[in-house]
């Protein structure tokens, strides 16, 4: 299995760069209601890390998270059986690429804070208030390091999303297929993050744009473990 180094070193290899500035601030204009930074944040107990990886539902994520469910049953002709998902981390957050190397990310929009989590039965995806979940159908180990898990949402449409762990000391891999409209997420598990540097965006109105990272081509590195 791939250790940390070896996957940094696949990565700078297949990024495909935007010009990026130096470390420091990636970002920092604006005033008031209005002003934005861009920053790491070097403190590995800095609150954002909590932030970023809040799990906690929310009233509304709750409700969003009963309706779903609710609905699934509704359509699905499979019951909620529990699956076996031992060795696969529970909690999952994105990293995004900057200069090369992995970082966790704080969003300007509390709306763009995607993170992942699994249970026996269900898939559950949050962002802010907006919480979807999905049925597990099934969960298999495919190689060493590689997992299918077909899913069913509330739109009756059964899904199938490949992980691949590529970094057995920090856990990080290559998720296909989670996100519509992305065929790579680079993801850590939740209780690894603190092992990565964290990139904010703060925003004081939430308005700000996301940063433009690199797309590293992950499908290479697939390739590769």
């Amino acid at each position: 299995m791939r250790v940390f180094a070896c996957t940094v070193i696949l990565i700078a290899a297949c990024v495909a760069g935007f010009g990026q500035a130096k470390r420091g601030y990636l970002r920092n204009d604006g005033k008031g209601a209005n002003h934005n930074m861009v920053y790491i944040d070097y403190d590995r107990h800095s609150k954002y890390y909590d932030l970023v990886a809040d799990f906690n539902f929310t009233p509304a994520g709750l409700q969003a998270y009963r309706d779903g469910i609710k609905l699934i049953k509704g359509k699905s002709t499979a019951p909620f059986s529990k699956k076996d998902i031992t060795g696969l981390p529970l909690k999952w957050c994105p990293l995004l690429v900057y200069q090369s190397e992995p970082f966790i990310y704080y969003p300007a929009n509390p709306e763009n804070n995607y993170r992942m989590a699994f249970n026996d039965t269900t898939c559950i995806e949050y962002r802010a208030d907006k919480v979807t979940v999905s049925q597990l159908l099934s969960v298999k180990k495919t190689k060493d390091h590689t997992y299918s898990i077909v899913r069913l949402g509330a739109d009756k449409k059964s899904t199938t999303i490949i992980v691949h762990v590529v970094d057995s000391k920090n856990g990080m891999a290559i998720f296909e297929n989670l996100i519509p409209g992305v065929k790579y997420t680079l993801m850590a598990p939740a209780q690894n993050i603190h092992q990565f540097e964290i990139i904010v965006n703060y925003s004081k109105n939430h308005k700000a744009p996301e940063y433009p990272f690199a797309v590293p081509d992950l499908r290479n590195i697939i390739g590769k473990i």
